[in-house]
């Protein structure tokens, strides 16, 4: 019945079959002004015309006012309610379908999906404006908002879902059907696409489209959901105005204005901010979350709280800003890590997809990126158990931390390995700002640097956990495997019998080490040494006065009570089984005792209990981490270190540790440089000097670091230093190993002062070495 009205044509803007006029020709010919013209506003009427007989197959159901449904893909999914407040879907398939011309949930409205745990609905909005999204959005599953005009979730938005994928770049009706992750290969699941068929200032808008999270909304999704925000820009803000239903704004008690914080919750799960023009996507082996690649990267910017509990946070985009709270944690089942990583392009290689990294990182000051124990969980493991450990990775060309990572007992790694984006700009401060007008816009002045500035500081200090007196304890049942080592005992009364062993004493008749390593431990238990700072860049590092590097060891405080210790009788004499002598047969354990009743023949046993010792609270130091501040490669030097800041390295020492020669470890210190020199003060940095200026005499920059920045350390390696002066007398922990200089060529170590290593190696492999008169 549209014969000579209008055809049915594929729109790579709208992503659909839409109407277009029968005498609308695809290519014009020298006098096509006027066709031109004509077959536009044919276009556009008959466009109109289909929107509307579309709209007219729900024009008798009430939706919510910002609402307008234009088809769904193949009875995927049905809509089952509807009012002028809340619409309800339920999905018949386990990738759902709606198309929606516009979609616009305001507060006290709802949008609800009856769906499984594993099934998807999408919501695919073809609207020249951004939808707002500000209601409550409830699904047990997944919920895909697309629009590539901009997705805003508003400041009164709550969210309840199984999942929340929401952004302005496409993926195709075939890939979102057929599940779009796989373990193997990266899969190019979010794409801009349709810009072709644009106007300039159209093309430009859907350019640079944003995912926007107001300040106040609350997003939560189920254990092992997934928060995904992906369109070119993408930004998290920091908190909202409370108001009440008419907009009046709330007060407490004392007339301050409520605030709420934006939050985005994904327990055991995932949270991307992923800001590009092109989105990868790969499976991993981590239960907790995808991997993830950018190409044509924009702005990532949080400024509100993101937790993922158990779980993963990752920021991309050319320009990545964390100035908010990121928080993971981990329990002794699953590591929490944050993922901050900053490029604007990524390649296709085989099944493989290569980022260059080559854009900038920024951690404003009062940020927190943490990573915690989950102190709350008291499951337990074996201390022997291979542990994941907690984690954050920056990797970018510019690195600016001016705020706090704590990652306790775990690992932070800041990568600088390729040069810096043309497209970076920068402001007057220093800091990057991709939105600067090009002619005000300031260029780059490095290509790579790790800067911590001020008010840095990053923490992998051990946790200092409590534990029960009553780990020291370890029952043993004496089998062939058990005695393999006293065969003597084999054929004694001990044989097949359980003893007790105070594990702090130990006994000589069998190893108990595989009892220790099946002794359970909290997640704290499993953290109370120190972690690795890991800071890798050829170019500059720089460690601002102020800024702070802790990797000091924790401990475990066992509180008071009583350890079970097993005596053995030897000739009728009870021995403690920490005194028993191995090669000896003794005649039984004495811990109970069998009385027959010779009239009867009735047993009584009598527990004798062995030894129960009543003991004091008591602790035990761990072992200081390691600070690595040179390159990986091994031709490659830091060619400007400048270390201003502080390290701190402590450990705790208990007297039974002391009395056991059982010392916790000093830290571990790795450096590399050009030309370095130990002196009394380090070099300052100019004054004001900011994140965007460089170092004065860059190509020949000598780094000047203090004595004491080398404090709580006893395992110094300075393998990878050219030039190294030792200016001032260096005293270094006992029991440790300092390394000077390497073999390779130009290589000098000029010793000028005293070194003080009691106990320790001192090895000096330079090619050449100077020793100052009177210095030992």
């Amino acid at each position: 019945m549209n014969q000579g009205i209008y055809k049915l044509v594929y729109s790579r803007v709208l992503h659909m079959m839409v109407p277009v006029s029968e005498a609308a020709k695809g290519h014009v010919n020298k006098g096509g002004r006027r066709i031109r013209k004509q077959a536009k506003q044919a276009l556009q009427y008959t466009l109109m015309l289909s929107f509307t007989m579309i709209g007219n197959v729900w024009a008798e159901t009430v939706l919510p006012a910002g609402v307008v449904i234009r088809d769904i893909v193949n009875n995927s999914a049905s809509l089952v309610n509807s009012t002028a407040s809340s619409i309800t879907f339920r999905n018949n398939a386990n990738a759902a379908i709606v198309n929606f011309n516009q979609l616009n949930i305001q507060r006290g409205e709802s949008f609800n999906v009856e769906m499984a745990r594993t099934q998807s609905f999408m919501a695919r909005i073809h609207d020249i404006n951004p939808s707002s999204l500000n209601g409550a959005f409830n699904a047990a599953g997944n919920l895909y908002f697309v629009n590539s005009n901009g997705i805003i979730i508003g400041k009164d938005a709550t969210f309840n879902v199984g999942s929340l994928y929401a952004g302005t770049l496409n993926m195709t009706d075939e890939l979102f059907q057929s599940g779009f992750v796989n373990d193997q290969t990266f899969t190019k699941a979010f794409e801009l696409v349709g810009t072709l068929d644009l106007d300039d200032a159209a093309r430009a808008k859907v350019e640079n489209a944003q995912v926007l999270v107001e300040g106040g909304a609350q997003i939560t999704t189920a254990n092992n959901g997934k928060v995904m925000l992906f369109a070119p820009n993408v930004t998290v803000e920091k908190e909202g105005v409370v108001t009440d239903i008419t907009g009046v704004v709330q007060k407490d008690a004392k007339g301050n204005v409520i605030m709420r914080e934006t939050l985005i919750r994904t327990p055991e799960g995932q949270t991307i901010l992923a800001a590009g023009k092109k989105i990868y996507l790969k499976g991993s082996a981590d239960p907790a979350g995808f991997m993830v690649e950018v190409d044509a990267g924009g702005t990532a910017v949080n400024l509100g709280k993101i937790v993922a509990e158990r779980g993963n946070i990752t920021m991309m985009g050319l320009a990545v800003n964390q100035g908010g709270t990121l928080s993971a944690t981990t329990s002794v089942r699953a590591n929490g890590s944050v993922r901050l990583v900053a490029q604007d392009r990524a390649t296709e290689s085989g099944v493989d997809v290569i980022g260059s990294r080559n854009g900038a990182v920024t951690l404003t000051k009062d940020s927190i990126t943490e990573v915690t124990p989950d102190y709350a969980d008291k499951e337990e493991t074996i201390v022997s158990q291979p542990f994941k450990t907690s984690d954050v990775t920056i990797e970018a060309s510019l690195i600016n931390i001016d705020g706090k990572i704590s990652v306790k007992g775990g690992n932070v790694t800041a990568k600088s390995e390729f040069d810096a984006s043309s497209q970076l700009k920068f402001n007057s401060q220093g800091n990057v700002d991709l939105g600067l007008d090009p002619d005000t816009a300031l260029t780059g002045q490095n290509t790579r640097r790790i800067y911590l500035g001020e008010n840095a500081s990053i923490d992998v200090s051990g946790v200092d956990a409590i534990a029960p007196m009553s780990r020291n304890e370890l029952e043993v049942q004496l089998f062939s495997d058990q005695l393999k080592d006293a065969p003597i005992l084999r054929d004694s009364g001990l044989f097949r019998q359980t003893v007790y062993v105070d594990a702090r004493k130990g006994t000589d008749l069998f190893d108990i080490q595989p009892f220790l390593d099946l002794v359970g431990v909290t997640v704290a238990e499993k953290m109370t040494s120190a972690g690795t700072v890991t800071l890798s860049t050829n170019k500059d590092l720089i460690m601002n006065k102020g800024a702070v590097i802790d990797v000091s060891g924790g401990s475990t405080t066992y509180t008071a009570g009583t350890v079970k210790e097993s005596s053995l009788l030897f000739n009728g004499k009870l021995v403690a089984i920490s005194d028993a002598k191995a090669g000896l047969a003794y005649d039984e354990v004495a811990d109970s005792k069998e009385l027959v009743d010779e009239k009867w023949g009735t047993v009584r046993t009598f527990e004798l209990g062995g030894t129960t010792q009543s003991v004091k609270t008591y602790f035990e130091g761990a072992d200081a981490g390691t600070v690595n501040l040179a390159t990986p490669i091994e031709a490659d030097n830091t060619q400007n270190l400048v270390l201003a800041g502080q390290l701190i390295a402590n450990t705790k020492v208990s007297r039974e540790q002391l009395l056991k020669q059982e010392a916790p470890a000093h830290g571990t210190l790795i450096a590399s440089a050009n030309n370095l020199v130990i002196d009394k003060q380090a070099k300052a940095l100019p004054e004001n000097f900011n994140f965007n200026q460089a170092l004065p005499n860059s190509a020949n920059y000598q780094s000047v670091i203090s004595s004491n920045f080398l404090e709580g350390f006893n395992h110094i390696d300075l393998t990878k230093v050219t030039q190294l002066t030792v200016n001032t007398q260096l005293n270094v922990k006992p029991h440790g190993e300092v390394i000077f200089g390497n073999s390779g060529a130009d290589t000098v170590t000029n010793i000028n002062a005293n070194i003080i290593a009691p106990n320790t190696n001192l090895i000096l492999q330079s090619l050449r070495t100077n020793v100052a008169d009177n210095v030992t």
